[in-house]
């Protein structure tokens, strides 16, 4: 319908080819516009849409038209039905016009639907926990019973990923590992330690996953396992305790656990976080700090000598 004078032809026929952006809830796409009918009879330009997923929808454009006459348009509305007003910027009649909207949102809808397959996909793989497997038994290795139930208790562990309980998982894969010591087990504890921040136990089990590997895996998975343990070691704090008296006959008490006698002098792995250093010479206390650990990093701590 004209404003101010009749339409020549009063359908108009607008293709918006561009590219789109998803953050739901909102979607933008931009793109050349090609047009047929309305105020300019046949223009191309390009426009911008926003679309909200409740179905409103908001487009802004302009093009150029027979005879360089600028058009300006804005159309606004719900899923497939809206209202959308032209001008010319030209001096003749009619300038304006609002005509009644029926659109295929086509590039919207192949979004969504991809977006919502992809979720599904998603969500089943997440209801299919990875299953770790434990090889067959051997002649002289643990009985049948023993590798059933530690093959129960890592799908168990499995579950309890999924559910987002990463400390029952961690209980099941350790109960697992104690009953049938095997490197996808160990691997699998190992992984999730990482998860709770439990990074010296985690370097620890993989370097025993190495020891079981060693001479039973191909070198591919053997090379990624030995970057993995890499990896994590890596990320460790150590702690460098140093003696001015060159050694020490006291004790070294880290979160409120004796460090063993043999790492005295020497680096303590750390896991990243806050901790509670405390040293001891029989009932005197020669230091006692809060310390924290970061990722990779050596905290030195000096201790002097007897008085």
């Amino acid at each position: 319908m004209g404003l101010g004078g009749r339409l020549s032809v009063p359908v108009l026929a607008r293709l918006r080819l561009g590219a789109g952006y998803a953050s739901e809830p909102w979607i933008v796409n931009a793109g050349l516009t090609g047009g047929v009918g309305g105020l300019a009879n046949l223009a191309v330009g390009g426009a911008v849409e926003v679309n909200h997923l409740d179905g409103a929808f908001l487009e802004v454009g302009a093009a150029y038209g027979r005879n360089d006459r600028l058009l300006l348009h804005a159309m606004a509305g719900y899923t497939v039905f809206g209202l959308a007003y032209e001008q010319l910027l030209a001096d003749v009649r009619p300038q304006h016009a609002v005509l009644a909207v029926l659109r295929l949102p086509v590039g919207i809808w192949w979004l969504l639907v991809g977006r919502d397959r992809e979720r599904d996909a998603r969500a089943a793989r997440l209801r299919r926990p990875k299953r770790v497997p434990l090889p067959a038994p051997e002649v002289e290795g643990p009985d049948g019973a023993t590798r059933a139930r530690a093959q129960r208790l890592c799908d168990q562990a499995a579950e309890a990923l999924v559910a987002g309980d990463a400390a029952e998982a961690e209980r099941a894969y350790a109960e697992a590992v104690a009953l049938v010591d095997v490197p996808h087990a160990r691997v699998a504890l190992a992984n999730v330690r990482v998860m709770r921040g439990a990074l010296v136990k985690a370097a620890e089990d993989l370097r025993a996953a190495l020891a079981l590997a060693r001479d039973h895996w191909q070198p591919q998975r053997l090379h990624a396992l030995e970057s993995r343990y890499l990896e994590v070691f890596g990320r460790l704090s150590q702690l460098r305790v140093v003696f001015a008296e060159g050694s020490f006959d006291g004790t070294v008490i880290v979160d409120g656990r004796p460090a063993p006698r043999v790492l005295l002098g020497y680096d303590l792995p750390l896991d990243p976080g806050p901790h509670q250093l405390l040293i001891r010479r029989g009932d005197a206390v020669v230091l006692q700090r809060r310390i924290e650990a970061h990722e990779g990093e050596i905290i030195r701590i000096s201790v002097p000598g007897k008085p």
